[in-house]
């Protein structure tokens, strides 16, 4: 019995020794020529698209080993070494990757030691912008221009792309050649412009959000001048009271608030007839040159309101005797034509300190909308 153990037992220390031998084959590979030395990976690394360049943009921490940051591109066909001091804080670099063909790259980046140890790859993609993207940008359109006591006011039309913001040179009351900047999506706004003056203008652009380089189109003159009337500022007005409104669109208050997507809408359900008529203080008597209305907006199906009458007078009551008539309108039974202008002549008396808008009938009985009002003066 004793002789059978002591022969098991030899057996299972030789079995024993005979796997230990297939582990260390396992693992052999590694160990030769000794153990391999990685370098900290940066803890992000992002790519930002630029005119003919990109320009990496790398943060390690605690990586003060790290001497150069090695990055590869066209199937490592390209590459740019660049040497990097680093510290054992927090260190943001930004290597730029020059002259670079217009289009998108796959980018490969290490971060290597004075011994040629590297951290593993860091894989991601940049595009380079060139010709190509500058040819396809032109100067934001313009939609309206205006002038009021204070600044020329300049409104841009559609929305384009990529657009960062317009540049703008103008004359001032004094003569003055001087340059205003309007942000993407805001109203240019050029302090002490001068009446009936021209001015030059370019649209500056990005060609993604985080892009480093801008693109600008060239300077360009507008072919309108700033109008010779003054647009009196809309905080100085106050709408007073209506002859009846329905909730859509906001109510009376909507027609001086600059926001075509609202409006004053006459009452429905249960339904108002005509006349409709509502009224403003205009915060003193003015000398009204010209009116400009609008109409429901951005509904192109919208055609109810028909007739405007204007009348200004000293007393705020609609119903007072001493309103005085200076114009009419009236809105095309056509959907989207939904701006009209009154001039008003030289000869017309326009004191009063009290706009009164008049609507007696509709294309649609009994619905009318106002979106804005705009008045002027000399």
């Amino acid at each position: 019995m004793k002789k059978t153990i002591n022969i098991l037992s030899i057996l299972v220390v030789v079995f024993g020794l005979v796997a230990c031998d297939n582990m260390m084959d396992v693992h052999q590979e590694y160990l030769e020529g000794g153990e391999t030395v990685y370098m900290p990976r940066p803890n992000s690394v992002e790519f930002l698209a630029g005119k003919n360049r990109v320009v990496t943009r790398i943060i390690f921490y605690n990586s003060p080993n790290v001497k150069t940051v090695d990055i590869y591109w066209n199937n490592r066909q390209d590459s740019l070494i660049t040497p990097v001091t680093l510290s054992t804080g927090l260190d943001i670099i930004e290597v730029p990757i020059p002259n670079l063909d217009e289009k998108s790259y796959t980018f490969t980046v290490w971060a290597t030691d004075a011994y040629g140890n590297h951290s593993l790859p860091t894989e991601g993609f940049g595009t380079a912008y060139g010709e190509m993207f500058q040819r396809s940008l032109v100067n934001q359109p313009v939609w309206r221009l205006s002038i009021t006591e204070d600044a020329g006011l300049i409104t841009w039309s559609t929305t384009v792309d990529h657009l960062v913001r317009n540049e703008i040179r103008y004359l001032t009351q004094d003569g003055d050649s001087t340059m205003a900047t309007s942000l993407a999506g805001v109203t240019g706004t050029l302090p002490n412009a001068k009446t009936s003056s021209q001015f030059r203008y370019r649209s500056v652009f990005i060609p993604e959000t985080n892009a480093v380089d801008t693109f600008f189109v060239d300077w360009t003159k507008y072919e309108n001048a700033f109008p010779e009337m003054i647009l009196i500022d809309k905080k100085n007005f106050r709408v007073l009271a209506v002859s009846d409104q329905h909730s859509e669109g906001g109510g009376m208050h909507m027609v001086i608030d600059d926001n075509f997507n609202t409006y004053w809408h006459s009452q429905y359900s249960p339904n108002v007839n005509p006349p409709h008529w509502l009224t403003m203080d205009l915060g003193k008597s003015r000398e009204i040159v010209r009116i400009e209305i609008y109409r429901r907006m951005y509904n192109a199906s919208s055609k109810d309101t028909k007739t405007v009458e204007f009348f200004v007078g000293d007393e705020p009551d609609a119903n007072a005797t001493t309103w005085k008539s200076i114009g009419s309108i009236q809105f095309p039974d056509v959907g989207g034509d939904n701006m009209r202008i009154l001039d008003v002549g030289p000869d017309v008396n326009t004191d009063g300190r009290y706009l009164k808008l008049l609507l007696p009938d509709s294309w649609r009985t009994p619905f009318i909308q106002i979106s804005e009002i705009y008045i002027y003066s000399k």
